[in-house]
């Protein structure tokens, strides 16, 4: 899972979905990459959706809790 839709996030979430890791980006505005022209935003989005990554837009994050960290 990934917080943030900037493009950091966006090229470690490629990388990991096409990896074979299940991906989730949550994004608190709109749209990803938000700087960027919309049209190839757009396009990405789609290649996105083809690879099975889950991109949730309008998503405030409140906290992160490790599994790991399970008590």
């Amino acid at each position: 899972m990934l917080v943030g839709g900037d493009y950091i996030a966006s090229a470690l979430s490629h990388i990991a979905a096409r990896a074979g890791a299940e991906v989730t980006i949550l994004q608190r505005g709109a749209r990803m990459l938000r700087h960027f022209d919309p049209d190839p935003v757009g396009c990405l989005m789609e290649k996105f959706r083809e690879i099975g990554i889950d991109v949730r837009l309008r998503t405030p994050v409140a906290g992160v809790r490790s599994r790991l960290m399970r008590r």
